[in-house]
């Protein structure tokens, strides 16, 4: 059987059906009717006590900080604020000492394991700043 054959006997069987419940009637006779009777359904006793509901208290709403008690930011790692700083201060340092004494800048960074300023971390600012700095009084 193909899915065709089986759609179209599934098809005529629908019809069949519907042909047989249109034409059933709905009434019938005392006879084929069965009385059923229901007894009512025990009351159950009320409970002798009845807790009381519980109460909660409004959580206390936080008032806001006013400005003057806010906390102070935090103090910068080193002698600069951010990596913005510590470009700028690297770039200045550059050009007061000169492109020969400059390139030693990046000799700083090796010594400090990074590839360039970008991957200095805040905690090795201080370490650096101080390494350049002796760049500017050595001969």
């Amino acid at each position: 059987m193909t899915i065709e054959t089986d759609l179209s006997s599934i098809a005529k069987s629908l019809e069949t059906i519907a042909a047989a419940l249109s034409n059933r009637t709905t009434t019938l006779s005392p006879a084929d009717a069965t009385v059923i009777q229901v007894a009512p359904a025990p009351v159950a006793a009320a409970p002798a006590q009845v807790a009381q509901p519980i109460t909660f208290a409004p959580a206390p709403v936080a008032a806001p900080t006013p400005a003057f008690f806010a906390p102070a930011p935090a103090a910068p790692v080193g002698p600069f604020a951010d990596a913005k700083a510590l470009m700028a201060y690297v770039m200045e340092t550059y050009k007061a000492l000169g492109p020969i004494k400059g390139a030693q800048i990046q000799t700083v960074l090796n010594n400090l394991s990074c590839a360039n300023i970008n991957d200095l971390k805040p905690e090795q600012y201080a370490q650096f700043h101080a390494a350049v700095e002796s760049l500017k009084v050595a001969p």
